[in-house]
């Protein structure tokens, strides 16, 4: 395996979890100088919804890659968001107070914020900044000349502010459903409570991935940092209809912080990872929050690159295609985590060339 492109993001060396997953020779089953971008498809574009608390859209680093909504381009120019300045905002070409696209959200030009029913899905305040550490993760601007780089590449980000505060979700299933209407082909979920999948949030999953086609991603949980069991259940990562993500470190060990358990499909790197933050810069940051849309940015780019692959398809491609670690094998908390960390830690790589290349 030679590696013949690397991203000049400036950050590309210190962001190990791409290394691990393999993501420089994903990157190179595209043709850079002259083919298809990574993350970007032929006929369309793959979006992420991120229901979360608050996404930074105008981040210097995220702007390039995030969802732009053009049937609500009232002026038919091309674009829902233009810089006036130094400042990006919405076309005032655009703003016209219709739902012009009818799925029943108005001048929702990149996305939506559920919590208080308007069309800007930006934080409230500098320190609600999950929402803008996820979306870092799936889809920083890649290979931009600034910041960090990102297993989706050029991925679309749509944001969906879901809290009216800096610490929690209050708004989840509405944020996570105007996500699926907007039309999100994959729903990250950095989130949950403790207790097994309730009926509700059931129901939900259910309708998002047999109605809208979404593929949902979640995160497992930090069992350990939490003070809870590592074993503990979590609502919606023990869903059915979801993938459940928890997390390795650095050395590619579990490391007994995070959530394991029979729901977890597969980890992902979620130690010391850095990414976009507000108002625009970057974070080290730690949590099964970040190894999930790690795996909602690689499946986004999996299913770019092959767009009539039926979403289960890309599912299992995904979840079949890992590397093990030596902690799969071991304990935590004096328990076995054997058949608790799914099927190993995520390779994009693995996942795009399965059945192509041999390994």
């Amino acid at each position: 395996k030679t590696i013949d492109y690397i991203p000049n993001d400036p950050y590309w060396n210190q962001q190990w979890g791409l290394e691990a997953i393999e993501a420089a020779l994903a990157y190179d089953l595209w043709d850079i100088s002259g083919g298809q971008i990574p993350g970007q498809m032929d006929d369309g574009e793959m979006v992420v919804g991120i229901p979360d608390n608050g996404f930074k859209w105008n981040h210097p680093d995220l702007v390039e890659n995030v969802w732009q909504n053009l049937g609500e381009d009232a002026d038919g120019d091309g674009v829902v968001i233009v810089q006036s300045g130094n400042s990006w905002i919405f076309d005032p070409g655009d703003v016209n107070g219709i739902d012009d696209d009818g799925d029943n959200y108005v001048d929702n030009f990149i996305g939506w914020d559920a919590a208080f029913n308007d069309n800007d899905p930006s934080p409230i305040n500098a320190s609600q900044d999950h929402g803008t550490e996820v979306g870092g993760c799936v889809s920083s601007s890649t290979d931009n000349g600034i910041g960090t780089a990102s297993v989706g590449w050029s991925v679309k980000l749509m944001g969906v502010n879901a809290s009216t505060n800096s610490s929690t979700v209050t708004d989840a299933s509405q944020a996570t459903l105007a996500a699926a209407q907007m039309g999100a082909n994959v729903i990250n979920m950095s989130w949950g409570s403790v207790g097994s999948c309730y009926p509700s949030e059931q129901n939900l999953m259910n309708a998002i991935f047999n109605n809208y086609g979404a593929i949902l991603v979640t995160s497992a949980g930090n069992g350990g940092d939490d003070g809870f069991t590592n074993f503990i259940d979590m609502s919606p990562s023990s869903c059915d209809n979801v993938v459940n993500v928890s997390a390795t470190d650095y050395n590619d060990d579990f490391g007994c912080w995070a959530t394991a358990g029979p729901y977890v499909d597969l980890c992902a790197p979620g130690s010391n990872i850095v990414s976009t933050t507000n108002p625009s810069g970057y974070v080290s940051i730690n949590g099964t929050s970040f190894a999930s849309p790690i795996v909602s940015g690689a499946i986004a780019l999996l299913w770019s690159k092959f767009p009539s692959l039926d979403k289960q398809v890309v599912i299992d491609r995904i979840i079949e295609n890992t590397d093990e670690f030596d902690d799969m094998n071991g304990t935590c908390q004096g328990n076995s985590l054997s058949g608790q960390l799914g099927s190993g830690r995520l390779n994009i790589y693995k996942a795009l060339t399965a059945g192509v290349f041999p390994s």
